[in-house]
């Protein structure tokens, strides 16, 4: 009765009541169906059409019809259904079994990677890569990249990949995990079909498997700006009636679909905003004044007029409940954008001005309003129809209309759809009206499709078929209170608001509103189609759809229990609140938990589906890519070539070949031997070597050799053992017919020359036979080898037979192995003692000679499982032993002269000790003068005042005139010997009658022979040597010896870390041997210039081995080039074996350099280094130096390290010396500065009219300092020349054969201008010397520095250019060494400027965590941060393509590179070029 009152009361709306009551029940097809059997034509007397099923009847319809089918036998189905079944159930099962540990590793990997980036990004420091990688070489560095992954696509099996489930399992999870950190889905879709189809083998980088190799290819093919910058802050999500992704990733496998969307989409009514249209194409809308312009009679029809305007603009901003008096308002909600243009917001300002008017009937308006606006509706139905009937396919009512369809029934579809529209806003009317009580009483039953004004303004799904639910009698803790103590746990100021948004109580549906204070978690309920979910970090919204109560406070339990499910649930702590629920609310849980699961297992399903697909595919092209390459293609000829692979045509080595063809007794070799034995000459030196002592225990020697494959012989100086027993195995394996090749080692080349020559001489051969066709004997040293064909006899340097030993051959044909010298225990000799214990075992037909002037023998002779042992007295003369103090009586000296003549010059000694003063009671006899001398004498300095006064004395007293003939002085190294030279050579009592000749093993040969020659009558010699005169080599005609009691050998600093050449007092058994020079030829007189009771009391027995005091790095190397396994092991055979400390020390700083893998295998860079002799910082420092272009810097940076600084730093003008020497700073590097200095020196030398001597002295610069430093290149080039790092031409060859230490003409070292383009570029320079000696890096911290190595305190060395004149901007600092001052404080000397990005590139080994921008090196040593991924991939590719391109020209320096690695080294060079342009 109430609802006929209305309509009285309210003509207007009867038709669109008649709308409404046709229209209504359209939400399942069976509802339809019903309705409009009952009520077949609406009161116009037209055919309201069937409505097209929404989604979620739809999604109804489907499990019935599933249910249906799954109760079916098994043979009622068909193959193709029985299948599905089968594979539907296969999945399952799959999923039941892998889905919780899939979701637990992808969980577990999110939760790590973030934590990652969060704590890694908080330690690094940020690393700007703007002015090296300009925006076009990032670019070009991409596409070089992406072109050299497809040439490189190879497709083939790899052993230990995953396969089957395991497989399948572990894409499902990477997929999950990429998900989770919002990778686009449609990316995350190509990257699991790449990595599929190059599957990787697994990292123990932690991360699941596939996830390094997916990122890295995601920041390759990501377009810009996909991927968020590192520190940009993730857009906050919104979750809304959503799923896991699955939707987007494979939408062909979502069973599960978003009803309430669906029904969104079917309704007829407007989007409320137009994304289309510009905002600005409202803004021209006039409106005037309403209190001037109108008049009370006007406004009724000015307001609708204004209504339609508004409406024409924006449907949905027609808001009937928003301009009613006391209407309710209702907040925006999700789905639809409250997006109003400024025309828009005039319209309606200008009705809620009409509205406030006394004289407007507002129920009036209303009634009229909505006639027009179903009018309105009509018309837009009509123009959608017509825009929909050009545009083929793109409608549903389009597609779905069959082609006949008569033009009247396309009418009644227009209608209809106006009807509906009418039925809305007529239900909008009457939800609004207090009085109608009967209204919404219906709507709100079961099968009553309704909406709340509300609820469509908001935008949420319209209801369908809403079902009414009684939990009955509600008992316990009210859900409300249960919810509002969960959220308040989790958050104290969250506020819970309860709304009703059905419009009776009948059927009473409630929405919640979540409002949070801290950010939550965006939580999904696409699996709850009865409920409408909005979830944002701050707010959570649950609106009840399709489910109803009959009372509110049932309904706001519900509501409750819902989101109190969505939010806590899956938490173990918080989701047991559920059980303070009532029991029917408790039942309701479970539901809700269940249908959650089933949701998940679901999209789970497809999902795996979708992914086996994927593997399936990829496995069918990659089987059929092994049937390709499997293919067997049979040839003419193949069997040929099957039958000719004998064993006649695998290699053989030559000296092989002639062992099998050579007879064991060859008449040939035995008549050889008879004509050069008869001819005159060998017959004359025959009778002089018939004086030797060694002449007479030849049968006894070779009788020895003969027996044992090991002899040991132990002779005096002087016996001629090292000239005649190699001689002696000679002339017997050819006297006896028997092929021989004997191979003598000597520690220096001067020696192996010298003996070579003498040698030859002996057997009658001319000078210059030496090496070709006419002789037996020849030498070979490093960069000269004197051998042919015919040579049977050859000298060479231990280095040498060294290195044959290391090829695969090992000493090929050589008979005879004789060792000099072995009781120097130098380091090439103890390893060659190693590689021959294995070598006799393998070769028992060689046989082996050990031969020393002094050695401890049965020490030996265990070592090599009890060797004979031959002693052979010398022959020499009775020798006068003088000491300092003698000497100093001799000549009156003073420490005042020795004060004069003192030379500025840095030494350092080894091991200066307090206890070398004499003791007073041995200076008996003495006088008083020389006593006070002695007392406070330098014994640590070279006195050459002292040397100089010897030599006069000698020379011009009677009573030591005799020994004058020939002087021989022994001196620590090269630049002694030319100080000395100078001082000699410019004293006029030298001028005349005298010759003097210095004598290194680095001069030219025919420098050192001039020592050997005797000088005509009247002339005096002497000769100014290091020890290498000691033992290697004899000069006959000596009679006097001046020893310092000084030599240099190479230490290894533990201070320092470092090798250097420290000077240091002699052995007790070097002192006899350099005295025992001067008794060859008469008795002979020898001053040591140090004291007797230094000698008697100080002196050691023998020197130490350089096994025990070197740097064990070369010999490190030595052993995996000779390949004699373990390391430790092998050192372990030494006679004397270093420590197990010093052996880690050294394989540890090998694998800093890269030349050692972890593994400890010699990578290709330890391959050269072991071929060059220096460390392997330097060594690393001159081979990138050459590949760099900055040769000439790095080669005087190492002759420098390895020898003395150029500048002196006099006690009396230290200051103005430090300053002198900033004036040569560049680069703020202390190594720049030397090679500024350097070559200001060698412009001075080469230009023509300037003074070398005045431009030293004013610089406070060591003349000969600089000169061993240019000698040094010289030998260092060679190196690199021999290991084809350079290859030099004619005139640079040339240039390099002057460059011999002691020519009086300077000549300096010349190289092809491409490996000095960059000497000049301070940025190159400083690159490579960081890569070269990292991890001796200096980081700056505060005002002081860290070594990054050991994270300790770090001072500079006060010579240091930077100690202090730092610039700000240097971060870095790489060093060579450190030396602890008396502080105990550690100093970096020879410091260098490091650019960060360049350690990026190479050094250490670095780890790119790509998710967190963070490349971490060597651990905690370094960490840096980058901007964006497009930084990270670039910087991880060039740092691995530039490893490979060094890689390359490691393995192979000689050849040029070509290729993809010469566009590598391009980009390199255009980055260095790009930083030296900014």
């Amino acid at each position: 009765m109430a609802g006929g009152k209305k309509k009285k009361t309210k003509p207007a709306a009867n038709p669109a009541r008649g709308v409404a009551t046709v229209s209504l029940p359209k939400a399942t097809k069976s509802t339809v169906e019903h309705v409009k059997d009952a009520n077949s034509t609406d009161a116009s007397g037209t055919d309201t059409p069937n409505a097209v099923p929404i989604s979620a009847s739809a999604d109804e319809i489907k499990p019935q019809a599933k249910s249906a089918e799954g109760q079916r036998e098994l043979h009622e189905l068909s193959p193709e259904e029985l299948e599905a079944q089968l594979e539907a159930s296969e999945l399952q099962l799959f999923v039941e079994q892998s889905a919780a540990k899939v979701r637990k590793d992808s969980t577990r990997q999110v939760s790590r990677l973030e934590t990652d980036k969060r704590v890694l990004r908080g330690q690094a420091d940020f690393l700007s890569v703007k002015e090296w990688l300009p925006e076009e070489l990032m670019l070009q560095v991409l596409d070089y990249a992406l072109a050299e992954s497809i040439s490189d696509q190879a497709p083939g099996k790899k052993q230990g990949l995953p396969v089957g489930d395991d497989l399948l399992s572990k894409v499902w999870a990477l997929r999950n995990c990429l998900l989770d950190l919002d990778i686009p889905p449609q990316r995350v879709n190509e990257a699991l079909g790449w990595v599929v189809s190059k599957p990787p083998m697994q990292d123990n980088s932690g991360l699941l498997w596939g996830m390094s190799v997916v990122l890295d290819w995601l920041c390759m093919h990501s377009p810009a700006g996909e991927l968020l910058n590192y520190d940009d802050e993730k857009p906050k999500t919104t979750a809304q009636d959503s799923g896991t992704g699955s939707e987007e990733l494979f939408p062909e496998t979502s069973e599960i679909n978003n009803s309430a969307a669906s029904s969104t989409q079917d309704s007829p009514l407007p989007r409320t905003s137009d994304a289309s249209v510009p905002e600005d194409e409202h803004d021209d809308v006039q409106v005037s004044d309403i209190e001037s312009d109108l008049e009370p009679d006007e406004l009724l029809s000015t307001y609708l007029r204004t209504r339609a305007r508004l409406y024409d603009l924006n449907p949905a901003a027609d808001d009937t409940q928003q301009r009613r008096k006391g209407a309710r308002n209702t907040k925006p909600t999700q789905g639809v954008p409250q997006t109003t243009s400024s025309g828009q917001r005039k319209l309606q300002q200008r009705l809620q001005q009409i509205e406030s008017d006394v004289l407007f009937d507002q129920r009036e308006a209303d009634a009229q309003w909505l006639e027009t606006r179903i009018e309105l509706a009509r018309q837009a139905a009509e123009r959608r129809r017509l825009q929909l009937s050009q545009d083929a396919g793109s409608g549903q009512q389009l597609a779905t209309r069959p082609p006949d369809k008569p033009k009247a029934q396309e009418t009644n579809e227009t209608s209809d759809e106006a009807e509906r529209i009418g039925l809305q806003i007529l239900m909008e009317s009457e939800g609004q009206e207090d009085a109608d009580l009967l209204g919404g009483m219906f709507n709100a039953l079961p099968g009553v499709q309704e909406a709340a004004s509300g609820d469509i303004a908001n935008g949420a799904a319209q209801p369908s078929d809403v079902t009414v639910r009684d939990f009955g009698r509600l008992t316990g803790m009210n859900p409300k209170r249960v919810l509002e103590e969960a959220c308040k746990a989790r958050d104290t100021q969250v506020k819970l608001t309860y709304k009703m948004v059905s419009p009776t109580t009948y059927a009473s549906r409630h929405s919640l509103s979540i409002n949070w204070s801290k950010d939550q978690e965006a939580i999904a309920g696409s699996f709850l189609p009865a409920l409408h979910l909005k979830s944002t970090p701050r707010s959570t919204t649950l609106t009840m759809i399709q489910e109803a109560t009959p009372d509110t406070a049932q309904s706001e339990a519900y509501v409750a229990t819902m989101a109190l499910f969505l939010i806590f649930a899956g938490s173990p702590k918080e989701e047991k609140a559920h059980l303070k629920l009532p029991p029917a609310l408790r039942n309701m849980w479970d539901e809700l938990a269940q249908a959650k699961q089933e949701h998940l297992t679901g999209e789970d399903r497809g999902i795996v589906k979708d992914l086996r697909k994927l593997i399936e595919q990829h496995s069918k092209e990659e089987d059929e890519d092994d049937d390709n390459d499997n293919e067997v293609v049979f040839k003419a000829g193949s069997r040929h070539r099957s039958q000719a692979a004998s064993g006649i045509s695998t290699p053989v080595p030559q000296w092989e070949l002639e062992n099998t063809r050579r007879p064991e007794i060859s008449q040939e070799l035995m008549d050889l031997w008879a004509r050069k034995s008869s001819t005159p000459s060998y017959q004359k030196m025959l009778f002089a070597r018939m004086n030797l002592p060694m002449f007479h225990f030849r049968a006894a020697a070779l009788e020895a050799i003969d027996r044992h494959q090991v002899t040991i012989l132990v002779s005096e100086t002087g016996s001629g053992k090292s000239t005649q027993l190699p001689a002696f195995i000679l002339e017997h394996e050819l006297s006896q017919g028997r092929h021989c090749k004997i191979y003598c080692t000597e520690p220096r080349r001067i020696s192996a020359i010298s003996l070579a020559r003498r040698v030859s001489e002996e057997m009658g051969e001319h000078k210059n036979d030496l090496g070709t066709m006419r002789s037996l004997v020849g030498y070979s040293i490093r960069l000269e080898s004197h051998t042919s064909a015919q040579t049977r006899l050859v000298y060479a340097t231990t280095g040498i037979v060294l290195r044959m030993l290391e090829n695969a051959d090992g000493l090929g044909d050589i008979t005879h192995l004789v060792i000099d010298e072995v009781h120097e225990r130098s380091i090439d000799t103890d390893f060659l003692l190693i590689l021959l214990r294995s070598l006799l075992l393998r070769k028992p037909e060689l046989k082996v000679v050990l031969m020393s002037a002094t050695v401890d023998a049965h020490k030996f002779s265990n070592y090599l499982d009890g060797a004979p042992i031959i002693d052979v007295p010398g022959r020499t003369f009775p020798v006068q032993a003088r000491f300092l103090e003698d000497a100093i009586e001799l000549t009156g000296h003073t420490n005042d002269d020795a004060s004069a003549a003192v030379v500025d010059d840095e030494v350092e000694f080894a091991e200066p000790d307090a206890t070398g003063k004499t003791d007073n009671k041995q200076l008996t006899g003495y006088s008083k003068r020389t006593i006070n001398t002695l007392t406070k004498y330098d014994e640590y300095r070279i006195d050459y005042s002292l040397i100089t006064k010897l030599i006069q004395r000698v020379a011009y007293d009677a009573d030591y005139h005799q020994f004058s003939k020939a002087i021989l002085i022994f001196l620590p190294g090269i630049s002694e010997i030319r100080q000395l030279n100078d001082i000699l050579t410019s004293t006029p009592a030298f001028r005349d009658h005298w010759r003097v000749h210095p004598l290194h093993s680095s001069f030219s040969s025919e420098d050192q022979q001039s020592a050997f020659e005797i000088p005509p009558p009247g002339i005096r010699k002497i000769v100014l040597a290091t020890n290498i005169a000691e033992t290697g080599i004899t000069i006959p005609d000596v009679t006097c010896v001046i020893d310092t009691g000084k030599h240099k050998e190479m230490r290894f600093d533990e201070k320092r870390q470092m090798s250097r050449l420290i000077l240091s007092f002699i052995a007790r058994a070097n002192a006899k041997q350099r005295r025992g020079r001067a008794g060859r030829v008469q008795e002979g007189l020898c001053f040591h210039l140090f004291t007797k009771h230094r000698h008697d009391e100080l002196m050691a027995d023998n020197q130490t081995p350089e096994m025990l005091r070197l740097s064990l790095q070369d010999l490190v190397m030595r052993v995996k080039v000779c390949k004699l396994g373990g390391i430790e092991q092998a050192l372990s055979a030494a006679l004397d074996p270093p420590s197990t400390r010093n052996i880690r020390r050294a394989i540890d700083a090998l694998i800093e350099v890269d030349a050692l893998t972890v593994s400890e295998e010699l990578t290709p860079l330890g391959q050269q280094l072991a071929k060059l002799p220096l460390d392997a910082q330097l060594g690393k420092l001159i081979v990138l130096a050459s590949v760099f272009g900055c040769l000439d810097f790095a080669l005087t940076a190492a002759a420098t390290l390895t020898s003395k600084s150029p500048f002196l730093s006099p006690m009396h003008a230290k200051k103005q010396a430090d300053t002198v020497r900033l004036g040569f700073k560049r680069g703020d590097s202390d190594l720049l500065t030397v090679y500024n200095a350097y070559c200001t020196w060698r412009k001075v030398c080469t230009t023509p009219g300037m003074s070398e001597y005045q431009f030293c002295n004013k610089n406070f610069l060591s003349s000969q300092n600089l000169a061993n430093i240019e000698d040094l290149k010289g030998q260092l080039l060679s190196s690199l020349v021999d290991a084809g790092f350079v290859q030099l031409g004619p005139n640079e060859r040339s240039a390099l054969s002057k460059v011999r230490p002691g020519s009086r003409q300077r000549h300096f070292v010349a190289l092809p201008e491409k490996y000095c383009r960059a000497d000049d570029d301070d940025l190159v320079v400083q690159t490579v010397t960081a890569w070269s000696f990292y991890p001796k890096i200096g980081k700056q911290e505060g005002k002081g520095w860290r070594n990054i190595a050991n994270n300790q305190t770090l001072g500079l060395h006060p010579t240091s250019v930077n100690k202090a004149h730092t610039t700000s901007d240097i971060k870095l600092l790489s060093y060579y060494s450190i030396m602890q001052s008396s502080s105990r404080f550690t100093n970096a000397q020879e410091t260098t400027p490091a650019p960060e990005l360049a350690l990026v590139l190479l050094a250490g080994d670095a780890v790119f965590h790509m998710y967190a921008g963070v490349i971490v090196i060597d651990g905690n040593r370094l960490r840096y941060k980058v901007r964006d991924w497009r930084t990270m991939i670039v910087l991880k590719t060039l740092r691995a393509k530039l490893k490979e391109v060094l890689a390359r020209l490691f393995k192979a320096p000689s050849k040029e590179l070509t290729g993809k690695h010469q566009l590598w080294m391009e980009v390199v060079e255009k980055m260095f070029e790009r930083q030296k342009k900014s």
